[in-house]
């Protein structure tokens, strides 16, 4: 009987793995938009004693940015209380003015070198946290972009424009070839949308940035540091996803069809289920509330820059081009703004969603098998002793 039950319970657990696999084949864009939160980067403002008036307002400012969008957690490091981690900051940074903003990558990343430095001011806050190119790569994610192609200009023109148009003209093909993963045969699209309102879409946009535009200069250097060879004077493009996760730098020679489709089949292809950590990239600070607008928001929107730092940075013109949507059957994108609250009056479900919920129901009642199954082993081996040791006795 006990053999009968194990074998159930091994059975069970079987087919909960069998689900997993099975619910986890979304494309990796997807889950990463809907699974995978963007990890902060620490960001500590070194000081000697107490902060001004001017300096406390700045740092109140970002502490709005840290509440209202996320992306990065805010440390206020007095060197003279001398606790163990301002010890350790002020090491690194005992020879800089104070006070000084210093920025770090997420923390399991491990890296040793800083992602930003400089004098704590109202102007480096803001271009520490937010830019033009940073709003508009998560405004077309939201969107529904399966990903953005941040491409860095070099000085050579001619290089610009050839690595340039091999990217377009690559990512125009790779969306009318490779299949979404999720997708069966004769689905489309809306077949699988979940409960979220951004829209599925197998969409590539490109975007492009000068290493001279004073409004990105925040962010490019966290990019250098990133990657010292992103810094080269040679095209360089970045292709970014989910919640603004960075797959590695395609550099100069590396700009190429093979490289492309690559990444492009990486981010279409199906999902592992394995943690945002164990999947190659890293997060970019961007002041952003992902879970609110991947689940509650509206479409057509623009992302607004940050309350209180707009005013120091410089206007510019994020350069893109036109989107390259390849539905794979005649889609229809809704006409009027869809909100979570309308997909779930309609009745719009998850086939996905439903499949995981029923994984994690299967192996909650694996779970409970194994408790009673073990529980009554134990409770039939000490009666089974007992008896054996009335029948011992003279």
């Amino acid at each position: 009987m006990n053999k009968k039950i194990l074998s159930a319970i091994i059975l069970t657990l079987l087919g909960t793995v069998a689900f997993n696999s099975f619910a986890c084949s979304v494309p990796v864009f997807r889950f990463a938009l809907e699974r995978w939160r963007n990890a902060p980067y620490e960001i500590f403002i070194l000081h000697k004693g107490a902060l001004t008036e001017a300096e406390k307002k700045i740092y109140a400012l970002m502490e709005n940015a840290q509440y209202e969008r996320g992306g990065f957690s805010l440390f206020d490091i007095d060197i003279e209380k001398n606790d163990e981690r301002s010890a350790k900051i002020w090491e690194k940074h005992k020879n800089d003015n104070l006070p000084a903003i210093v920025v770090r990558y997420p923390e399991w990343t491990g890296a040793e070198n800083d992602a930003w430095a400089g004098p704590f001011t109202k102007e480096n806050a803001g271009l520490v946290l937010d830019s033009p190119i940073r709003r508009k790569i998560a405004e077309l994610i939201v969107k529904g972009e399966s990903a953005v192609w941040l491409f860095i200009e070099s000085s050579d023109k001619q290089k610009n424009d050839a690595a340039l148009s091999l990217i377009e003209k690559e990512l125009k093909t790779l969306a009318e070839k490779l299949p979404l993963s999720d997708m069966k045969e004769n689905e489309t699209t809306t077949d699988i949308q979940s409960s979220s309102p951004v829209q599925i879409t197998k969409s590539f946009k490109t975007i492009t940035v000068s290493r001279k535009d004073p409004a990105e200069k925040g962010f490019l250097e966290m990019l250098y540091s990133s990657d010292n060879k992103i810094k080269e004077d040679a095209p360089v493009v970045i292709p970014i996803f989910g919640r603004g996760r960075a797959l590695y730098p395609l550099i100069g020679d590396k700009i190429n069809d093979e490289q492309i489709a690559g990444v492009c089949s990486f981010i279409l292809g199906p999902c592992s289920c394995q943690v945002k950590e164990l999947n190659p990239g890293i997060d970019l600070l961007i002041c952003f509330d992902w879970e609110k607008n991947i689940f509650y928001t509206i479409q057509n929107f623009e992302v607004p820059p940050i309350t209180g730092f707009e005013g120091f940075l410089p206007a510019t013109e994020v350069k893109e081009t036109k989107p390259q949507v390849v539905p794979e059957k005649s889609i229809e994108k809704p006409a009027k703004k869809i909100a979570l609250e309308k997909n779930v009056e309609k009745g719009v479900k998850s086939e996905n969603l439903m499949l995981r919920n029923l994984s994690l129901l299967f192996a909650g009642l694996a779970i409970i098998i194994i408790v009673f199954t073990l529980a009554a082993i134990k409770k039939k081996k000490i009666g089974s002793n007992v008896e054996n040791a009335k029948e011992d006795k003279p």
